[in-house]
């Protein structure tokens, strides 16, 4: 499957800037979050939202785009177009991904697409979740599924694993649940982590998860989990 890349574009030269949104808009698989001509914007942006893509100028006023790269704690993968050639070293050595000499044609922006598109690949494939553990449970190691984990909650120097239909006692601290479990396992409560996969329904106090069991929500993880199990997936009217 051909991952969705969250892309946002950076040039001053408003006529380049609008040839390359054109090239972009003709990607299926391209969502341009943003388009913009100030180095501020496009920071600001970075900063709010996940941007998997920039693709950016070089030559432009205040600070230069390889600058503005090497500014970046955690930058995306980047392509820096540009119309002078002798940048290209300085830009391989930010780790661009690719460097696109202006004017190019729409076949050589596509080539540069799908380098980018191989690198999430390969991220994604890197970052598939473990389907299980084992744990040790009454001096047995004990071969556990994720999926079948419904919540865990605390329980002294403990914690309580309820499984489907079935409940395992291991000695852990939440700490290294949450550490050592996969993300979709969300704090909920002091003494509850649920998997996020079993919620059916989310309310201000509380949650339901698909079997009926119904788990107190802390109004200190109420916007967390919101925002990670409910916008993410929300039908949008």
């Amino acid at each position: 499957m051909t991952p969705t890349i969250h892309c946002i574009l950076l040039d001053d030269d408003i006529i380049a800037l609008q040839q390359l949104k054109i090239y972009v808009q003709n990607i299926p698989n391209i969502s341009l979050v943003g388009a913009f001509s100030q180095v501020m914007d496009a920071y600001n942006c970075l900063q709010t939202k996940e941007i998997d893509l920039l693709i950016s100028d070089i030559n432009m006023p205040m600070l230069d785009g390889l600058a503005f790269v090497r500014s970046l704690k955690n930058p995306p993968l980047v392509i820096f177009q540009t119309s002078h050639q002798h940048y290209a070293v300085d830009a391989y050595e930010v780790e661009a991904l690719d460097f696109l000499t202006k004017p190019y044609s729409f076949e050589r922006f596509l080539k540069a697409i799908q380098r980018v598109e191989k690198r999430l690949g390969e991220k994604e494939s890197a970052e598939i979740e473990p389907e299980f553990t084992f744990v040790k449970a009454d001096g047995d190691y004990v071969r556990l599924l994720f999926k079948d984990i419904r919540y865990i909650e605390s329980y002294q120097n403990y914690v309580k694993v309820f499984i489907l239909e079935d409940m395992l006692v291991l000695r852990m601290s939440m700490r290294k649940v949450e550490e050592q479990f996969p993300a979709y396992f969300m704090r909920i409560h002091r003494t509850l982590i649920v998997n996020s996969h079993h919620v059916s329904v989310v309310k201000q106090e509380e949650i339901v998860l698909a079997d009926g069991t119904s788990l107190i929500l802390s109004k200190h993880f109420y916007e967390e989990v919101k925002e990670k199990v409910v916008n993410r997936h929300l039908l949008k009217g």
